[in-house]
């Protein structure tokens, strides 16, 4: 007899958690754990959701095939009208396989070591808004407007002076906010517009506005020359798979981490801070343990697509099934992780414990995960080799809101200290 997972998922609509869960995810799942166990059920936006918050149980679930556990599907009803049917998230089997392997083929590493010079002027120039101020700055609103800056110059391969390095940040908040608005599009008259109807206008101008960059490319060294190159696509349809990358949910994962990061090491020792800054390992790990401690998103969703169900962590999941990896818990698991909830870089610079599960693993990994990684090292290198930041409640601890991208619930304010009286961009 197939055992199901703990927990109750009630009656339709009367035993929705979604409420519960929305208005504190970490606090509602904490409160199933205490009662269920690390794999429980419940019923979230009216579905049977199965939890999980054990690392290697979660790595189990994300090496199963898409035929068996969908991502895809899963996604589906939140990101089709926001990204479109034809993207990257939306494509299944040998179509995903395809674009998956020549997007990371795109943004190999060969690449960024080909045009660091270039990333490294880009990131100084987004980095500008830093320059200090006798005022506090809030530090993830600031590292927000700069990875956008960041990410479309590079992946775009705009100049500094391009107009539509101030036109896209607007575009993006706009393209955004679909995500969070209802999934219908209606004007209400008057000049007003829901913010589904902005959000589809503002996807139409991105797509416009990437397939003109494409059309009008002259560098074949760069981001969008490598990815145009390597996905085999016409400019229309090579646009709608670049619109996932040229969007605010890549700065936004950017400054969510960076954030956490600065928050970490403002309250470590300076000059352990400065001695590492050039030691790529150390900041690598760095990263990863920010991230680890902090994922930018709380989890990743799946549906069970498979008839008769999947096994996982002991139990059999029913087809139609909704799962959740719950990364914050996962990322933390005591059996895996010594200290979880302290931040150690060190930790990584052996193997002695796994990486974290922010990106994905298994069938469907991150495809951008070579441009994020290269552009936060070289970010974060430049932000604590040039900039000292104090924050002004240092003692306080960071609530975060979690959804869509976990940021901070509110401003993180420090003091930018130029660590150079006369710093000038070489």
């Amino acid at each position: 007899m197939p055992r199901g997972p703990p927990g109750s998922l009630g009656l339709p609509l009367i035993s929705d958690n979604s409420l519960s869960f929305y208005r504190d995810p970490i606090a509602f799942v904490r409160k199933q754990i205490s009662k269920h166990g690390p794999l429980f059920q419940a019923r979230l936006l009216n579905s049977a959701t199965v939890f999980i918050t054990e690392y290697y149980t979660a790595k189990d679930a994300l090496s199963l095939p898409e035929s068996e556990l969908s991502a895809s599907i899963a996604y589906q009803p939140f990101m089709s009208s926001v990204y479109g049917d034809e993207t990257i998230i939306m494509a299944q089997g040998r179509k995903h396989t395809s674009l998956s392997q020549r997007m990371v083929a795109a943004m190999s590493p060969e690449l960024f070591q080909r045009c660091q010079d270039r990333v490294d002027a880009v990131v100084r120039h987004s980095l500008s808004n830093l320059e200090c101020k006798q005022d506090p700055i809030d530090v993830y609103q600031t590292l927000k407007a700069s990875s956008m800056g960041a990410c479309f110059q590079l992946l775009l391969q705009l100049d500094d002076e391009d107009p539509l390095n101030l036109e896209l940040p607007e575009l993006a908040k706009s393209h955004w906010h679909g995500i969070t608005s209802l999934p219908a599009s209606f004007n209400l008259g008057f000049g007003f517009k829901s913010s589904m109807a902005k959000s589809q206008e503002a996807k139409d101008e991105l797509l416009r506005i990437i397939q003109e960059r494409i059309e009008q490319i002259d560098d074949d060294t760069g981001v969008l020359a490598s990815l145009v190159k390597n996905l085999h696509l016409a400019p229309a349809d090579c646009a709608k798979q670049l619109l996932l990358l040229v969007s605010a949910l890549v700065p936004k994962a950017f400054s969510s981490i960076l954030t956490n990061m600065i928050c970490q090491l403002s309250a470590c020792d300076d000059a352990e801070v400065l001695a590492n800054v050039d030691n790529v390992k150390w900041l690598q790990s760095a990263i990863k343990e920010a991230h680890r401690l902090e994922p930018p998103f709380i989890g990743m969703r799946r549906i069970v697509v498979k008839d008769g169900g999947i096994e996982l962590g002991g139990y059999t999941i029913a087809k139609d099934t909704v799962v959740m990896i719950m990364l914050p818990f996962v990322n933390s698991d005591p059996a895996i992780f010594s200290n979880p909830k302290r931040f150690l870089p060190e930790r990584f610079l052996s193997t002695s414990e796994p990486d974290p599960l922010t990106f994905g693993f298994g069938t469907r990994p991150c495809v951008g995960e070579g441009f994020v990684q290269t552009l936060m090292i070289t970010m974060a290198r430049e932000i604590f080799r040039q900039y000292k930041f104090q924050r002004v409640d240092q003692d306080e601890a960071v609530d975060v809101k979690w959804l869509p991208v976990a940021r901070p619930a509110k401003p993180i304010l420090a003091v930018v200290q130029c660590r150079h009286a006369h710093h000038q961009h070489d």
